[in-house]
């Protein structure tokens, strides 16, 4: 049987919506389609008609699935996710602990997140212990209290929720933007420190041993880079902007170069620890 393919749907501030189909590919995607469609609905990250961005949305789903078949959807949302650490214990008197007690444990996770407004987006599993000793692998040991400890990705559920309703039956899971670097399906200088420019701010995400671990995000953004632009090499913005987008500036040589932007450097070097 032909193993389905998986397209993430990103949903960009400026209305763009992209379309990245693929193979699954070790823990990222093999890409064999890559589609870009605009929405009037999409409104700095917002959806504000629901009628009219779903049919969007549904009319570009079903063009993919003509050209490659059924497919796994996935939505990436633009959002700064909170970051949660858990610790779970579960008393299993003696007997062998299995892969169902770590998804228990991810169960208990998303449901008190779930309670308090949260859509949970990505659960690492950080590590076990049994009876005090710390395990790599804790399937088929034995112990009376299991303990795991867990880092938990999640965001505001308002807009996961609307899109679910759109979405229905379709939709497999959500993504934010920095995973899906970490993940494979966008390139990076850094598998470790990813800086993601947004029109109005900055999301920085800093992780270790090619793994996310903590984000933060800066009201500053592409807008604020081009007026500093604009007004270093006194050039008009729509010039600066080409600068930025068509001959690539936008890149690690712009945050190497003299003390810019200073709000940047400062929250990297306060992560250093990490």
């Amino acid at each position: 049987m032909k193993k389905k393919s998986i397209t993430i749907i990103e949903l960009k501030e400026n209305g763009k919506i992209v379309f990245t189909t693929g193979n699954a590919l070790g823990e990222g995607i093999d890409i064999v389609l890559r589609e870009e469609i605009y929405s009037s609905e999409l409104k700095k990250g917002k959806i504000t008609e629901a009628g009219l961005f779903k049919k969007q949305i549904l009319d570009a789903i079903k063009k993919i699935e003509d050209e490659v078949g059924e497919t796994d959807i996935f939505v990436s949302i633009n959002n700064t996710p909170s970051i949660h650490k858990k610790k779970i214990l579960i008393k299993t008197n003696g007997r062998k602990i299995r892969e169902r007690d770590v998804a228990s444990m991810e169960s208990l996770i998303r449901d008190s997140l779930t309670k308090k407004g949260k859509e949970v987006i990505h659960i690492i599993r950080e590590g076990f212990s049994i009876d005090g000793k710390k395990v790599s692998t804790p399937i088929d040991e034995r112990g009376d209290r299991f303990i795991g400890n867990f880092l938990v990705f999640a965001i505001d559920d308002k807009k996961p929720k609307l899109i679910k309703r759109i979405l229905n039956k379709k939709l497999s899971g959500f993504f934010i933007e920095p995973l899906l670097i970490f993940y494979g399906l966008k390139t990076s200088f850094s598998r470790n420190f990813i800086i993601i420019f947004n029109i109005n701010s900055t999301q920085i995400i800093f992780g270790k041993d090619n793994s996310p671990r903590y984000v933060d995000s800066l009201p500053l953004g592409i807008s604020d880079i081009i007026r500093d632009l604009s007004y270093i090499l006194k050039i008009s913005p729509r010039e600066a902007e080409r600068l930025l987008h068509k001959d690539k500036l936008l890149d690690l040589r712009i945050l190497k170069s003299e003390d810019y932007p200073i709000a940047i450097e400062k929250k990297v070097a306060s992560m250093r620890f990490l």
